[in-house]
């Protein structure tokens, strides 16, 4: 099949494509000055195998419907799948006379099933020395496709693993250009709220980076909790924030995060921390704040916690290893430190004056 486009003087953004279709074809153009042929018509595809350049496996074609008109490829609909899971289906466009991934702009509009970045990270990070393309010329094939591929588009994903975490609903928009893949628009619901923002993973850097800033809203704490086996806290977190990652392991990304968050955090309670002799946990109304993270200590500024009919300001910090600093202070009453550790804390009734040297 892919001989055939060829032959009619159609290019493609690194596919090869081989397989079973109907067409109807015209091709007309000059004799002159060498100009490419014009090629128009339509092509029916079924059961056809697709080798994707940059892509681990290859792609069972289903069904496409394609239509060659004003020096374009469209593909009004697609639909098959991975060889070993994931599956897509949407439409997509690119120029006719596509001579290599980086002078042609391919257009797409997808809905994928069964994905997770497991599955992402096989897909696209092929064994290394392992070549596995044959539909492929030599000559054609660009083992740097992903650095010089021009994309943009629009996905839907239903449902996507994120490691320990669902997200559903996920959806937006997506450019892919000199190395840089750019999510200007990023929208899911995780963790019992929904997050929007926006992302950009630059992998001309080594490791690859990863910046985002967005928006939460009505995130359940206790979900996140979960996540560390540990009910530790309850109520519903709003919030804006940016942050900065890098590397390619769960690990690293976590060593290297870093960012900032103002947040929200409503109708709460700390359910490891008493303030009173009855061992009743820390209930709030309202807890706002700044947040800043770093070197794996999240330092919290600014804050402010409504509980009964107390208003306390907050300030310390929390580490990846859950030691905890922090301090809750009144202008009338006690004010208290809290030590050790987000499992086991540590609440000493201190003056104000004596809290503060404390944390010192």
């Amino acid at each position: 099949m892919l001989n055939v486009a060829q032959a009619a003087g159609i290019g493609t953004p690194g596919i090869g494509l081989a397989g079973s279709a109907q067409l109807n074809l015209d091709v007309a153009g000059t004799w002159t000055g060498f100009a490419p042929p014009a090629p128009a018509g339509k092509l029916q595809v079924r059961t056809a195998t697709a080798e994707l350049q940059g892509i681990s496996e290859p792609f069972t074609v289903d069904t496409a419907s394609l239509m060659l008109e004003n020096q374009m490829v469209k593909i009004a609909s697609f639909s098959g799948g991975f060889t070993k899971g994931g599956q897509l289906s949407g439409s997509a466009t690119f120029p006719i006379h596509c001579t290599g991934p980086e002078n042609c702009l391919l257009q797409f509009d997808v809905r994928a099933e069964d994905v997770s970045l497991a599955r992402m990270n096989q897909l696209l990070n092929p064994t290394a020395g392992q070549p596995w393309y044959h539909l492929l010329e030599i000559g054609r094939r660009h083992d740097d496709i992903l650095l010089k591929l021009h994309a943009q588009g629009h996905f839907v994903v239903p449902r996507l693993e994120l490691g320990p975490v669902t997200a559903s609903n996920v959806s937006g928009s997506i450019e892919l250009s000199s190395g840089k893949l750019r999510f200007p628009e990023l929208r899911a619901d995780l963790l019992g709220g929904h997050e929007d923002g926006s992302w950009l993973a630059d992998f001309t850097v080594s490791p690859p980076r990863f910046l985002g800033n967005g928006v939460v809203s009505k995130m359940s704490v206790s979900q996140f909790g979960s996540l560390t086996h540990d009910n530790w806290a309850t109520g519903a977190v709003d919030a804006t924030f940016s942050l900065s990652l890098s590397g390619l392991t769960a690990a690293k990304l976590k060593s290297t995060a870093d960012g900032t968050a103002d947040f929200t955090w409503s109708n709460g309670a700390l359910r490891h921390v008493s303030l009173d002799s009855h061992g009743a946990p820390v209930a709030f109304s309202k807890f706002t704040g700044k947040l800043a993270l770093q070197d794996g200590t999240f330092t919290f500024s600014d804050g402010k916690m409504l509980s009964g009919g107390a208003t306390y300001a907050v300030k310390g910090t929390a580490s990846y290893d859950r030691s905890l600093a922090m301090k809750l202070e009144r202008s009338s009453g006690p004010s208290y430190v809290i030590s050790g550790t987000l499992d086991n804390p540590r609440v000493q009734t201190v003056p104000a004056p004596a809290a503060e040297a404390l944390l010192r």
